[in-house]
């Protein structure tokens, strides 16, 4: 197991740390996909030493963490790291407003899989939310990936 890997699970344990978090009643629909994120970095600083396992433990965890339906955010989390996986190399040479784009556009889709996965087996529905917790992680991704990734290439 490399350094690079090290730093990526302590990044996700980060995540559903911050993720378990309480928040006000007012700031739930919010809430930031901290896990998402940090897969997302996982991706960026170690591209090929991502395998799917990884991925489904983890969407596993995250839908008993947020009690939603098993495997709606291993589906989520599966999309999101195929398309970091196959952009990996154009993302590194986005500048700053296009990467917020692109994630915000990816957690959009982690959030509709998992939103549609629900409606179609559960045939119960929610608010549609799914845009805002992916406009304030992608709002956030500025400052974690500054954050993140210019201390990772510190290390490097």
């Amino acid at each position: 197991m490399s350094s690079k890997d090290v730093i990526a699970i302590l990044l996700i344990a980060l995540g559903f740390f911050l993720q378990a978090i309480p928040m006000p009643d007012l700031l739930v629909e919010y809430s930031i996909a901290w896990v998402i994120l940090a897969c997302i970095i996982w991706q960026l600083i170690s591209p090929q030493s991502v395998p799917f396992i990884a991925v489904a433990i983890i969407g596993l965890l995250l839908d008993v963490q947020k009690g939603t339906l098993l495997g709606s955010h291993v589906a989520a989390l599966s999309l999101v790291m195929m398309i970091a996986e196959s952009m990996q190399r154009r993302f590194q040479i986005f500048n700053l407003i296009q990467q917020t784009a692109f994630i915000f556009m990816m957690i959009m889709a982690a959030q509709l899989t998992i939103y549609l996965l629900t409606l179609v087996i559960t045939e119960r529905q929610f608010d549609v939310v799914v845009w805002q917790p992916a406009l304030v992680s992608a709002l956030l991704w500025p400052w974690v990936s500054s954050l993140v990734l210019a201390r990772f290439q510190k290390i490097r």
